[in-house]
């Protein structure tokens, strides 16, 4: 005799993660917790290169802004110089110190374009201000410095004028030299403080998702147990001659397969042992009757005996 069960929750239903295999679970699991790393390792690579960018920028800017400045003040020094070396020469030297101012100021411009370049948009005040300091004392070296030397009429108001101009464009480019490194400081804040949110950001994540992983690995963790115990609890009783405990899984895992066969050996066995048991009370109500049916024939025999010693002994008394 054989009876087909099908799962305890055999009614059309959705399908769910306790559907899935036990090892496709715990890959599940295993997968939560790969991809909290890689997002973690992703974010922190993202914060290094973000970080590296500025640290790169930082360092571009700072050095750049520190060549170009002292360039610049080297050759407006070489500019300076070259005015008090046209008064001293004559001839055909003073052609060559006039060749020699050309070829300053070209590389003075060059590098002043260097500096604008460098800024880009932005607009650096002390900047602005020493252009406009030395486009001042060029001009009035070519206009009124030049031609007083040439004349050897250089007066205390001219060279005061000149100094006064000097002064002027000097400290402005000292101050725009500090205001470079002042926004290489900045832009260095920022880096560092970028690189805290970063670690911050990462470790949130990687709570957060450690905390993910760790209730997938829980959830699967606890289904299983649940699954395996239900099933031991059902064996457990087996062994000790119960069929009626059957084993509540609902999954249609590994566990959940070996739960439905378990329930239908259960009803197999319940079967069997109700066949065996009619079995044996036909039986023994056939040994009964028997038993009768004995009974009866040894009293007829008895009786039997009884009437042949009668007869037996009327046949003697006869004879005599």
């Amino acid at each position: 005799m054989s009876t087909t069960l099908t799962s305890a929750t055999s009614r059309p239903r959705r399908s769910r993660f306790g559907d899935l295999s036990v090892r496709t679970r715990i890959i599940v699991a295993l997968g939560v917790l790969v991809l909290v790393l890689v997002g973690t390792i992703a974010v922190a690579l993202q914060g290094l290169r973000s970080t590296l960018a500025d640290t790169a920028m930082v360092a571009d800017v700072g050095n750049t802004a520190l060549r170009l400045n002292a360039q610049i003040d080297h050759g407006a020094q070489e500019a300076w110089r070259l005015t008090y070396q046209y008064d001293l020469v004559e001839g055909s030297a003073r052609d060559a110190v006039v060749a020699q101012m050309e070829a300053t100021d070209a590389d003075l411009a060059a590098d002043i374009a260097a500096y604008d370049e460098m800024l880009g948009t932005m607009t650096e005040p002390n900047w602005e201000t020493f252009k406009s300091a030395w486009a001042d004392w060029v001009a009035y070296r070519d206009s009124t410095l030049m031609p007083a030397v040439e004349d050897k009429a250089v007066t205390s108001e001219i060279q005061s004028q000149n100094d006064a101009l000097i002064a002027a464009h000097v400290a402005a480019l000292s101050s725009a030299g500090d205001a470079a490194s002042a926004y290489a400081g900045s832009i260095s804040d920022e880096a560092a403080a970028h690189a805290e949110q970063t670690v911050l950001t990462m470790v949130l994540l990687g709570i957060a998702g450690l905390v993910v992983a760790l209730v997938v690995a829980l959830v699967v963790a606890n289904g299983i147990r649940r699954s395996a115990d239900q099933v031991r609890r059902s064996l457990v009783a087996l062994a000790e001659g119960d069929l009626t405990v059957r084993a509540d899984v609902d999954s249609r895992d590994e566990i959940g397969q070996m739960a439905v066969a378990l329930a239908t050996a259960q009803a197999n066995l319940r079967g069997i042992v109700g066949a065996v048991a009619g079995t044996a009370q036909a039986v023994a109500g056939a040994a009964d009757r028997l038993s009768y049916a004995g009974a009866q024939f040894s009293a007829s025999s008895e009786e039997t005996a009884a009437q042949s010693g009668v007869v037996a002994a009327a046949a003697e008394q006869v004879s005599q």
